[in-house]
């Protein structure tokens, strides 16, 4: 009978990182420090990180590889037959990644699972939890017809990355979605190759916490990217003659492993159309000072942050229905804390 060890043999972490995340990956790392897993870091920046060679795994350094260079370079790494990737401020727990090893084992006909994802805050002394995304990303995508599990994808455009799914899955999506060079594609790619493989799993666990602090920094941050590697309005992207070009591409590749002669063109502008009235949700001030006034919009964001701040210290609740289990809390917490 297999043990825990042996499930977790079958899994490799690959995390992606780049210059002056010493400490933050740091606390990920010691998180995984006493489990089986194999972690693979790739990073991208100019520094070696020799202060990584103090735990057990495999680190690639790749200064100024692309993002998906390095994600390409640390799954073909990778020795595992499952793959997940997990971003250098988040934990993806122990426990639900050996669920979704052995739950993948034996239901040869989903190729992925993911679970709930928990965003927190540390405001002054005190961690703060909220169940992060929208329902529409708490789904599982089970149909036996493969056509009909990309409608639904479509249809209900959840949100995820983080989904454990078979190694060649990974490098399907990779392979395809880097020749266009956006980051904001792989996303969308991620799901459609998932689907073209098998069924997605979702269970109502904790899979993944992520440090919200540490992540809308970073979001601000990458406002300076290069264009080639940012979307700013998804929509619009699939409306120009590059983003046909990829949904014309999307197409042949369903076809090719589908089998099928079905279009998926209307879904893929139906699915542009919902992700425009996301984007739209942004105030049309907020894009106006974004754009013309960044130094005044800090300001508001800052007044905003401080409301929402002294709101949650005021009401002093956490939600505690979709926490992790007590020893998993227990040991990020510390971790967090400590870091």
């Amino acid at each position: 009978m297999a043990c825990q060890a042996d499930f977790e043999m079958n899994i490799s972490i690959i995390i992606p990182t780049i210059d002056n995340r010493n400490e933050i990956i740091i606390r990920t790392l010691k998180y995984y420090e006493n489990s089986s897993f194999e972690i693979i870091v790739v990073d991208s920046g100019e520094v070696n990180n020799v202060s990584l060679q103090n735990f057990k795994v495999s680190y690639l350094h790749l200064p100024k590889k692309n993002f998906f260079d390095k994600l390409e370079i640390g799954v073909k790494a990778a020795t595992n037959k499952y793959v997940v990737i997990c971003q250098d401020d988040d934990f993806i727990l122990e426990d639900s990644l050996i669920f979704g090893s052995k739950f993948l084992d034996n239901n040869l006909d989903f190729s992925a699972v993911h679970g709930n994802y928990i965003f927190f805050e540390k405001i002054l002394e005190k961690i703060f939890y909220e169940l992060g995304y929208a329902s529409n990303t708490r789904k599982s995508l089970d149909s036996e017809d493969l056509d009909l599990r990309l409608e639904t994808f479509l249809n209900i455009s959840p949100l995820l990355i983080s989904a454990l799914t078979y190694k060649e899955v990974l490098l399907q999506n990779i392979r395809f979605v880097k020749k266009y060079h956006f980051i904001s594609l792989f996303e969308l790619t991620t799901l459609i190759f998932i689907s073209l493989n098998g069924k997605l799993k979702y269970i109502d666990k904790c899979w993944q916490m992520r440090d919200m602090k540490i992540h809308n920094k970073l979001s601000w941050e990458n406002r300076k990217k290069p264009k080639n590697e940012l979307i700013e309005n998804l929509s619009s992207f699939l409306m120009t003659q590059k983003g046909i070009d990829f949904i014309n591409d999307l197409n042949k590749e369903i076809n090719i492993r589908s089998s099928s002669n079905k279009e998926f063109t209307n879904e893929f502008h139906n699915y542009a159309i919902s992700i425009k009235k996301i984007e739209s949700k942004m105030e049309p001030l907020k894009v106006f000072l974004i754009k013309y006034f960044p130094n005044l919009f800090k300001i508001f964001k800052k007044i905003n942050l401080s409301i929402r701040y002294l709101k949650k210290l005021s009401s002093n609740k956490i939600n505690k229905i979709y926490m992790p289990e007590k020893n998993d809390l227990k040991k990020i917490e510390n971790l967090i804390f400590k870091y």
